[in-house]
């Protein structure tokens, strides 16, 4: 499923312990996670910036990196680049490594990588970078990414649980911004405040809510 995209899974199953640790701002389930993607992609959607692309959420199991959809993950970011790389300015896709999100942005029309990690001292393995770098160049024909990856500077977490808060915060951030290559996106290393937060928790809220209908 491209959250971009109608088409794909239909239902997105959330639990009273994840919606308990939203409430409190604890770690982000997975589920709720998907659940703001729909939310940002409706928005976008509404507004009419059509130049995005939520990707399911990745994570690392054993050295392994895997979809939460199950599908094979360097086959599905493949099938992505294909599909969007002549259409979206850039496609984001959340990733989760030894229990800490971040936010890794394509944007395929340079052949750039931004990783967006909220965290000072949690870093990130090579394996997601050697992953879309095979991909990349089995979707383009280009055999190496135009430039290296780079992190880019982002707000940044004072505690250890709500990553998950950030990533959500900075795909809002990101699909707001007119610069189709982020060159120009220039985001502060303060942390996020309460508010801040609490506008990520009421868009995961707004589908749950919605999809109960209540």
């Amino acid at each position: 499923m491209f959250f971009s995209h109608p088409a794909g899974h239909k239902y997105i199953t959330v639990v009273p312990r994840a919606m308990s640790r939203l409430l409190d701002f604890g770690e982000m389930d997975m589920n709720l996670l998907r659940c703001y993607e729909l939310f940002l992609t409706n928005e976008c959607e509404r507004n009419e910036k059509n130049d995005v692309a939520f990707l399911e959420p990745f994570f690392m199991v054993e050295n392994t990196i895997k979809c939460i959809t199950g599908e094979d993950a360097e086959g599905y970011i493949k099938e992505a680049l294909r599909k969007f790389k002549d259409n979206k300015a850039f496609i984001m896709i959340p990733f989760l490594e030894r229990g800490h999100w971040i936010l890794i942005v394509i944007v395929p029309n340079v052949g750039r990588v931004w990783y967006l990690n909220s965290s000072r001292t949690c870093t990130t393995s090579a394996a997601m970078r050697d992953l879309i770098e095979r991909a990349y160049e089995k979707a383009t024909g280009v055999i190496k990414l135009l430039t290296p990856p780079k992190h880019k500077k982002c707000h940044k977490q004072t505690g250890s649980a709500e990553c998950g808060f950030y990533v959500c915060y900075h795909m809002w951030l990101l699909s707001e911004h007119e610069d189709p290559f982020l060159q120009k996106v220039i985001i502060d290393d303060a942390p996020l405040t309460r508010n801040q937060m609490n506008t990520v928790r009421e868009g995961i809220c707004a589908i749950i809510y919605g999809a109960a209908k209540i």
